[in-house]
């Protein structure tokens, strides 16, 4: 899907809007014996509509192989504050999140998690944070709270928004004008 022009509602959400590489990506947990790095696409794209898509593709970054799939929708009321994250992810889980959007901060909490029977987890509970720094990066920790596990972090991520296609095209412009 190629992203469309914003709608007006999402105007506070603009600063998420885009694709993300990470820096660094960790998976960590209580039950983990060490932590686990990955590579990701992460995209937040506007359709035109009053919603935000929201994909995240996981994988290994030394065997390629596919590690976690997401994907679903960031919907914000009409004062700018009030944000619902719906999800559907890969191992059968899907979760339907509330939360605030402060500047360049949001911060959710789930307000209902369903699993499928084919699903062996048991997660109790899932809090997402993104956060933009000076720097433009964006900055990303999942918590998660299954039945033998406190709440705890479980993804902790840094991304820097890949470049746009318009500003890739101008740079190559520029260059071969420079040349």
């Amino acid at each position: 899907m190629q992203p469309q022009k914003m709608h007006e509602i999402l105007k506070p959400l603009k600063w998420l809007i885009g694709t993300w590489r990470p820096i660094m990506a960790r998976v960590v947990y209580p039950t983990m014996k060490c932590p686990v790095d990955f590579d990701e696409k992460l995209c937040f794209l506007s359709a035109g509509q009053p919603v935000l898509n929201y994909t995240s593709t996981c994988w290994h970054p030394k065997v390629k192989y596919p590690m976690h799939l997401e994907g679903g929708y960031v919907r914000i009321d009409e004062h700018g504050c009030l944000v619902t994250f719906l999800t559907a992810q890969n191992l059968g889980i899907s979760t339907v999140e509330q939360g605030v959007l402060k500047d360049k901060s949001l911060e959710t909490v789930n307000k209902t998690i369903s699993t499928t029977t084919l699903s062996n987890m048991q997660i109790l509970a899932i809090e997402r944070v993104y956060i933009l720094n000076d720097k433009g990066q964006l900055s990303y920790t999942l918590r998660i709270q299954t039945a033998h596990t406190p709440l705890a972090t479980h993804v902790d991520c840094l991304y820097e928004k890949e470049k746009e296609e318009n500003e890739k095209k101008e740079k190559v412009e520029d260059e071969g004008q420079n040349s």
